[in-house]
């Protein structure tokens, strides 16, 4: 049976790096391809929360599990995320006084 043998065109990947890198010094920074439309920049400043959510009637219900007693809605989940958004921000901005938060507490 033959073995697979890969070879790498290294002026070809040299030129790709270097095209990649002056790119990524750009404000606007490297477009990490077709599927995502963010910049390197974008996504590492993205970060992910949990929520909980559930549809009544023609309504979205939901809250961020770090934030339970703050709860939204939204006529679409779509717009429910949104709202979810715009509560994180204002929850984490400082201007709201005594937020009631959870953590996890580690015991041993």
């Amino acid at each position: 049976m033959p073995g697979f043998v890969a070879t790498l065109d290294f002026p070809a990947f040299y030129g790709i790096l270097c095209q990649a890198t002056r790119e990524s010094l750009r404000p606007e920074g490297l477009r990490l391809g077709n599927t995502e439309n963010r910049t390197l920049k974008e996504n590492a400043a993205m970060e992910t929360k949990r929520f909980t959510f559930y549809q009544e009637d023609d309504m979205w219900i939901g809250w961020l599990e770090e934030y339970p007693d703050y709860r939204t809605q939204g006529a679409t989940l779509e717009e429910l995320k949104e709202n979810l958004k715009d509560i994180y921000k204002d929850l984490t901005s400082g201007e709201i006084p005594a937020v009631r938060k959870t953590d996890e507490l580690i015991i041993r």
